[in-house]
This record gives C-alpha cells, structure tokens and sequence, in this order.
C-alpha cells in the first residue's frame, strides 16, 4: 500500500534490528530509557522481534522511502490459554515510531490501520496500547479509550527508592 509515495508493508525479520532503531528511538523521547541500556541491547530486541516475526506472535509494518524505514509499529499477540481463556486473543501494539523528519504525513495511522485490519482477520479480541502525549490525539480518533493503566517512570522510581528507601514503599 502506497501512503503519500511511502511504501506500507509487512516487516521482515530480517529487518528486525531497524525495528530495535526505532524502539531505541522512541523511548529515547519519551524518556523511558534506563539510565545504563544494556550494552547489547540492539541485539538482543533485534533477536527478539525477529524470533517473534518468525513465530508469529508478532506482527511489524513499516513505511518505507527512499531512504529507507522512516516508520514503523508493531503488535504483540497473546494466544495462550491463562490469556485467552477468558478475554480471547489480545494484542498489545507498540513501537510506533515516525523519525522526526516525516512526521505529520499519516504514516502512524496508517501503520496503526494496517494493524488493526490485520488483527481483525487474526482473530484477536482486545487490542491495547500505551500512548504517549503525541500519539493520544492519534489513538483516540481510531477509537482508543484511555484506561485505567498507570506508569511509575524509571526516574520517579529511583527516586522513589533512592530518596526515601523502604519506609514509602513499605508505607
């Protein structure tokens, strides 16, 4: 599918440390990155969403230009019994990411759509997602709904525990 001369595709697994770009990317924004990543954690997340492509638990688009990936996004499907026995088959997307440079074009909604789409001839039952600032206008416009889900940062939480040890988390 082309959006606006970008090419929308399937990822392969073979694209899988691009994808581990990205996430680095994207978390690097929001500022959920730990202070020391591991040192091979590109290849680790690469192995990871390689091994997940390849057997099927999960699922990446990219947008492709000229220059390459400039967008991606994925989902992480959850078929086994403890998670499917009583909500179905769920899906959690992430590692929706526009490099700064191709922003506003569509390309997140368009990576989101094709997710969905294909969920919806997978099977799957419930689909959620941790939004950021950025993308909430996004998700609630293709019918999101923010829940009950909350986040203790990295930073609040070493703070947190650096600051006043045990006696607040024991409180």
């Amino acid at each position: 599918m082309l959006v606006s001369a970008m090419l929308l595709r399937p990822a392969l697994a073979t694209e899988a440390p691009i994808l581990a770009d990205c996430w680095y990317a994207m978390l690097d924004e929001e500022r959920l990155l730990s202070p020391e990543p591991h040192p091979a954690w590109r290849e680790l997340l690469a192995g990871d969403f390689a091994a997940g492509i390849a057997a099927g638990g999960q699922v990446w688009y990219v947008v492709e230009a000229e220059e390459g990936i400039v967008a991606c996004g994925g989902a992480f499907v959850r078929r086994d019994a403890v998670f499917t026995a009583l909500m179905g088959v769920q899906a959690t997307l992430g590692g929706i990411y526009t490099q700064p440079a191709f922003r506003r074009r569509g390309y997140a909604r368009a990576i989101v759509r094709a997710l969905l789409t294909f969920g919806r001839s997978d099977g799957w039952e419930h689909v959620r997602l941790r939004a950021s600032a950025m993308g909430r206008p996004l998700y609630e416009q293709l019918g999101f709904v923010a829940g009950d889900e909350m986040v203790l940062p990295h930073d609040a939480f070493a703070a947190l525990v650096h600051d006043e040890g045990s006696a607040r988390l024991n409180a």
